[in-house]
């Protein structure tokens, strides 16, 4: 597998294409290929032809970027059309999930491919808000994106 992460990939996309290119000629094979995004920038049709999953996590109010900066429609709209993404939503109190709704019913966002995960720094911030996540989740027919490094102490 190869996850493409780090500030963010689709500024480069066309390096992005020619990396994936030379890895899989080198390889001898295919790998499952993940790109990491805020989902702000619409990718390129010969990068979603390549990649298997867009792990994509915009930004929501909690964040304090400006809504036009981390908000992008046209990008949303392709990532979620491509039929390769799913969406992770940071949530830090009960109130971003009405945020996390208008995605889904904007964009629209497929609710078997929306995830909430915690915000948290330790094990205790965590285990603190995992109760309210996990009963977001259900309410509202989402999944949860667990931290497991946190939950066992391994931060």
């Amino acid at each position: 597998m190869l996850v493409i992460t780090g500030g963010e990939p689709l500024l480069r996309q066309g390096q992005l294409v020619l990396i994936i290119r030379r890895i899989v000629e080198r390889l001898g094979l295919r790998p499952r290929i993940e790109v990491e995004t805020n989902g702000t920038i619409k990718p390129v049709e010969k990068l979603v032809e390549l990649v298997d999953q867009f792990n994509v996590s915009p930004k929501l109010r909690n964040s304090g970027m400006l809504p036009e900066i981390r908000f992008r429609l046209e990008a949303l709209r392709a990532l979620a059309k491509s039929g390769k993404a799913i969406f992770k939503f940071v949530i830090v109190n009960k109130e971003d999930i009405s945020e996390v709704l208008h995605y889904i019913e904007t964009v629209p966002l497929p609710r078997d491919k929306v995830y909430l995960m915690p915000e948290s720094r330790s094990r205790e911030e965590y285990l603190e808000r995992l109760e309210l996540v996990k009963s977001l989740c259900r309410e509202h027919g989402l999944r949860l994106s667990p931290r497991l490094h946190l939950l066992y102490g391994w931060n």
